[in-house]
């Protein structure tokens, strides 16, 4: 059962935020990726088992999913609204947890906030905006991706047209996310998605300015980083970039898995973030692989 759901007035936005499990002591934020077409109902669908052990709080970021289209929309904005929420919900520390570009904010908000956090998960992700090249070449040498080398610039670059444009576009790419292909559940994905282009557009062409790793050395919380073997868009070598620079961190490498990995182990991953956030995965120089955490 969700225990609170509906929209928040914070930092001028208005942003659709579901509780869960409201009442335990630990409280533990998801941020989603894809500025301007991910939304927070995966991660709930996902994450829902936890509700039993502690306290959720999901959001839209602003100009995503259901919450207002208010900009600006950069990572300092993003993460000022995290901060501002995490407040106005009379929450002490939290932990927080970011999939691909919400990984993105979630190392900003630690290397800002980081007395405010009792560990960090990230998921897919990567410290600095280099790897898009290496994306769009991993892209175009699928037999699944259904658009030309112009139309990978013009998505990776924040220059889509208008939200007509970024449906055509994801479309495109959507089949190389999971590892298993399944057009039907992919038109039907398709379907659901709120489409923001301007906020795509300014978080993509933002990526120019974002690089961690300068920061990332001086951040002590302990992490966990997890990464899909298979994942085209953020490869494992941008987990372990991360793990180098975070001396507090563990990773973890899913056999098998691409950049649906949450979803594709989600019963695995629940229950590795579970373990890690418990104390029970030590972090460490060991790059640990998933076919040996099956009984965390």
């Amino acid at each position: 059962m969700r225990d609170s759901q509906g929209y928040m007035e914070i930092n001028g936005a208005r942003l659709y935020v579901t509780r869960m499990g409201i009442g335990h002591e630990r409280t533990i934020f998801f941020l989603h990726g894809g500025p301007g077409l991910g939304d927070s109902r995966a991660d709930i669908a996902t994450f829902e088992p936890l509700a039993k052990d502690f306290h959720l709080v999901f959001l839209d970021l602003r100009g995503s999913g259901q919450s207002s289209e208010t900009p600006p929309f950069t990572h300092k904005q993003w993460v000022e609204d995290i901060e501002q929420l995490r407040s106005s919900l009379g929450l002490g520390k939290i932990i927080l947890h970011g999939s691909s570009y919400g990984g993105f904010l979630a190392q900003e908000y630690a290397a800002r906030y980081s007395e405010n956090l009792e560990c960090l998960l990230l998921n897919v992700t990567t410290l600095d905006g280099t790897n898009d090249l290496k994306a769009i070449d991993n892209a175009k040498a699928s037999d699944r991706c259904q658009l030309t080398d112009e139309q990978l610039h013009r998505l990776f670059s924040g220059n889509v047209e208008n939200n007509e444009d970024f449906y055509r576009l994801y479309a495109g790419i959507l089949p190389l996310y999971m590892v298993s292909f399944d057009p039907e559940r992919d038109q039907q994905k398709l379907k659901q998605i709120h489409f923001h282009y301007e906020t795509h557009n300014a978080a993509f062409r933002g990526l120019v300015h974002y690089d961690m790793s300068p920061k990332l050395p001086h951040i002590e919380t302990p992490t966990l980083i997890t990464a899909g073997e298979l994942d085209w868009i953020t490869p494992a070598d941008c987990a372990k970039q991360i793990h180098t620079h975070m001396p507090n961190s563990a990773l973890v490498v899913f056999h098998g898995s691409g950049h649906s990995l949450a979803r594709e182990e989600s019963a695995l991953y629940v229950r590795l973030i579970q373990a890690f956030i418990e104390g029970r995965v030590e972090t460490s120089d060991h790059i640990y692989d998933s076919r040996r955490m099956l009984n965390v």
